[in-house]
């Protein structure tokens, strides 16, 4: 599978737009038998119109979501359109759409995913997922009914967002039905494709070492640790003082399942007034968790050691990169930081696609080398084939 990249630095009219889209993808010379795309930019570029032009203009179906920045090998510019295509004579590519009802969601999903899997010939090899953020619905549990009905496939993607990390107002997704704040799209890729994924969250020194257990959590919540309440727990570890309120945004917690697979962090959204814990991805009794923080440095740490390890994988095609917004908020004022990174280690042969999230998507492996597909918060994330 072949990976052709091109974006827009600034709004133009339609026609200009789609010229310059395809004087850089050479589509009569590039693409092989069969062709898909995705799109991330700013809500502006959804609001603007230029989506439908381009997705009209060309022979593939495209998806995709806004981000607050995003950048490929192509253009690094603050506010652009970043178009990937995805292009081979050895895999298939099919899309799923839907816009999801607030009370049905979940056979929306799988109404959409099963539609489109029949459309192709083999079983999918690789799923790319562009999830709403919806205000009303946990992320995560959109991504379960997509982690249901994928069964054993790889999952990797992202949740819209767009410049604000807990209320996303203008965070839309684009498919066949245009662009909307309840869309979901999926790609869902048969054929000779082998993917490799890269995690990456926080160093070892920036977890506290001791692990606590769940003793009572269910699907998203943290009832009780260690036998106390979460907000017990939290103020063992000095929050709460003086009946301060706190901000939870930067506050991470790593959980382990004990499942041989790597932790995964969590962000808290909110407390009930039971002091519950309310997470922006699943949770179980038994597993155990600790307090992780994020910092400037550790952030970049962590980027640049996978951005270096995804540089020295041998024979790739392209590199899918996503990272949570929470972490571009702890990066403060210095905006590219990340992409900086990108940039400097990416070799210039391999095109790259990178685009900020509200809930990153990728699977890690168990102790007998399957994958488990993950939602993950406070995250970096990368899908190289």
């Amino acid at each position: 599978m072949k990976m052709l990249t091109a974006s827009i630095v600034e709004f133009k009219e339609p026609e200009i737009a789609i010229d310059e889209i395809l004087e850089q993808l050479q589509i009569q010379k590039n693409l092989l038998k069969n062709s898909v795309g995705f799109i991330t930019s700013s809500p502006d570029f959804f609001e603007s119109g230029i989506l439908q032009a381009i997705t009209s203009a060309l022979p593939f179906p495209i998806v995709g979501c806004t981000s607050f920045l995003n950048a490929n090998n192509c253009c690094c510019e603050d506010k652009i359109l970043c178009l990937t295509v995805l292009t081979a004579s050895d895999c298939e590519f099919t899309v799923a759409n839907t816009s999801l009802t607030l009370d049905n969601f979940s056979t929306d999903i799988t109404r959409a995913y099963i539609e489109a899997k029949e459309k192709l010939g083999n079983e999918p090899k690789l799923i790319f997922s562009f999830i709403p953020f919806i205000n009303s619905i946990n992320g995560g549990e959109i991504f379960q009914v997509v982690k249901n009905v994928s069964k054993t496939c790889p999952v990797f993607g992202l949740v819209a967002c767009d410049s604000h990390i807990n209320h996303p107002g203008r965070a839309q997704v684009l498919n066949q039905y245009g662009c909307g704040y309840n869309n979901l799209s999926l790609i869902l890729i048969a054929g000779n494709i082998n993917p490799q994924f890269f995690i990456a969250s926080f160093t070892h020194d920036n977890v506290f070492q001791k692990y606590h257990f769940i003793t009572s959590g269910d699907n998203f919540s943290i009832r009780t640790v260690n036998g106390f309440t979460f907000k017990e727990f939290l103020v063992s570890f000095g929050f709460f003082q003086n009946n301060a309120s706190e901000d939870f945004s930067a506050v991470p917690v790593v959980i382990n399942h004990n499942d041989g697979s790597i932790p995964e962090v969590r962000a808290i959204h909110s407390l009930t007034s039971e002091g519950f814990a309310l997470c922006g991805g699943i949770t179980s009794s038994g597993s155990t968790l600790s307090i992780g923080h994020l910092d400037f440095d550790d952030i970049l740490k962590t980027t640049e050691q996978s951005i270096i390890n995804i540089s020295q994988i041998a024979n790739t095609n392209g590199a899918i990169i996503f990272s949570c917004l929470g972490r571009q908020t702890v990066l403060g004022a210095d905006l590219r930081a990340e992409i900086n990174l990108v940039q400097k280690h990416i070799p210039h042969s391999i095109p790259w696609h990178f685009a900020y999230s509200a809930g990153e998507i990728c699977p890690t492996l168990s102790l007998e080398a399957n994958f488990i597909n993950r939602f993950h918060n406070y995250t970096f994330v990368a899908c190289t084939f």
